[in-house]
């Protein structure tokens, strides 16, 4: 068992991330890995530097007092109570249980948010550690647009 946890990220953070700034400051009093933030998490923070408001539901994924990632749903709830979740971590912190922590819980906590009845995801046909994650959790292949396979699991 890993001790993941998910903590809501901070606007300055998201500032930070997206504009360049001093990560280390605005992360305080976490700490970070060299290889965070990765590749997405820019995309993933966006709207948060955007508007603080848009940070219901994204969190960052967190492990002792590190920062290993991000994860969240990706706009809220649709009008038919559908979610899309997205999930990345630092290459450092991969293969080993973490990742499917994080998306465990974050699952349970949109199951706790009014409205939502269905969660989706969407993983590269070439990210089998994804794939695999997403099979874990109780999420079914559902049919989707190349170059994604898309994933779903009813509340």
């Amino acid at each position: 068992m890993t001790d993941v946890r998910l903590v809501p990220v901070p606007p300055a953070l998201a500032t930070a991330v997206v504009h360049g700034g001093d990560l280390d400051a605005a992360l305080q009093p976490l700490t970070r890995p060299r290889d965070w933030p990765h590749d997405d998490s820019a995309d993933a923070l966006r709207p948060i530097a955007a508007d603080p408001a848009a940070a219901h539901g994204t969190f960052l994924v967190v492990t002792g007092d590190e920062v290993i990632g991000e994860c969240g749903w990706i706009g809220g709830p649709a009008a038919d109570g559908t979610v899309e979740i997205g999930y990345g971590l630092a290459a450092s912190a991969r293969g080993q249980g973490r990742g499917r922590a994080a998306v465990r819980l974050l699952c349970a906590w949109i199951a706790d948010q009014p409205g939502v009845r269905r969660i989706t995801a969407e993983a590269l046909v070439g990210n089998e550690p994804s794939r695999r994650l997403l099979l874990a959790l109780g999420f079914a292949e559902e049919p989707g647009a190349p170059p994604y396979l898309r994933y779903g699991r009813d509340l």
